[in-house]
C-alpha cells in the first residue's frame, strides 16, 4: 500500500473502533445500564468476532443491534447469574475475613479459588457466547473450562486489561473512544486463539478414533 492507502486504512479502522465504543456506551445507557450492559457487550463482541474472522458484507450498526435485541434476555439472565454469584462471594469473603482459625482459613482459600474461577469464567464468557451456539449454563461451563485449559490466552487478557487500565489512568479523555472496544478486541483475539487450540485438539482426537 502507498502512504495514502495506508493512512486511509488506519483512519478507517480507528473510526470503526470509536463508533463501536460509542454504540456500546449508547446502548448500555438505553438499557438503563443495568439492563443494557450485558446485551451491549454481546453486540460489541459479535461485531469484533466478525472482524477477526474476516467476515465481510455486514454493517456495524445492524450487526450490533441484531445481537443486542436477539440476545437481550439471555445476556441479562447471564448478568443476573454473575451478579448473584459475585455478591455471594463478596459477602462470604467479608464474613470470613472477620474470623480466624483453621476452618475459616480453609474456607478463605477455597473461596479465593472460587473467585478466581469466577473471574476466568467472566473473561471468556462473551467470546464463547458469541462464537458457540450453546445453552446458557453450558456456555458458562465452557467459558470456565476453556479459560483454565488455556493459560496463555488468559494471561493475554489480563495483560490487555492492565495495559488499557493504565492507558485510561494516564489519558482519561480516551475513555469514550478507546476502552471497551480495545478490551473486547484483545479478549476476542485471545479467545479465538484458545478456540482454535480446542478445535484442533478435538479434530486430532477424532481422527485417531
Amino acid at each position: 500500500m502507498n502512504p495514502s492507502e495506508t493512512l486511509h486504512f488506519y483512519t478507517t479502522w480507528i473510526i470503526r473502533l470509536i463508533y463501536l465504543n460509542v454504540l456500546w456506551i449508547l446502548f448500555t445507557i438505553i438499557g438503563f445500564v443495568i439492563f443494557g450492559l450485558f446485551p451491549a457487550t454481546t453486540g460489541l463482541f459479535t461485531v469484533i468476532r466478525k472482524w477477526l474472522m474476516k467476515e465481510s458484507g455486514f454493517t456495524i450498526t445492524h450487526t450490533f443491534w441484531k445481537a443486542y435485541k436477539e440476545e437481550f434476555k439471555r445476556a441479562n439472565l447471564a448478568g443476573l447469574i454473575f451478579f448473584i454469584i459475585g455478591l455471594i462471594a463478596y459477602v462470604d469473603l467479608q464474613f470470613i475475613q472477620l474470623h480466624h482459625g483453621f476452618p475459616y482459613n480453609f474456607l478463605f482459600y477455597t473461596l479465593i479459588f472460587i473467585i478466581v474461577s469466577f473471574i476466568v469464567t467472566v473473561f471468556f464468557f462473551f467470546p464463547v457466547f458469541v462464537y458457540f451456539d450453546l445453552k446458557l449454563l453450558k456456555n458458562i461451563k465452557q467459558s470456565f473450562l476453556i479459560g483454565i485449559t488455556n493459560p496463555l490466552s488468559l494471561l493475554i487478557m489480563i495483560a490487555g486489561l492492565i495495559l488499557i487500565w493504565f492507558a485510561i489512568r494516564i489519558l482519561p479523555g480516551i475513555l469514550p473512544f478507546f476502552s471497551v472496544n480495545l478490551l473486547g478486541f484483545i479478549f476476542m483475539w485471545a479467545a479465538l486463539r484458545a478456540f482454535r487450540q480446542v478445535e484442533n485438539k478435538f479434530l486430532s482426537e477424532y481422527s485417531k478414533d
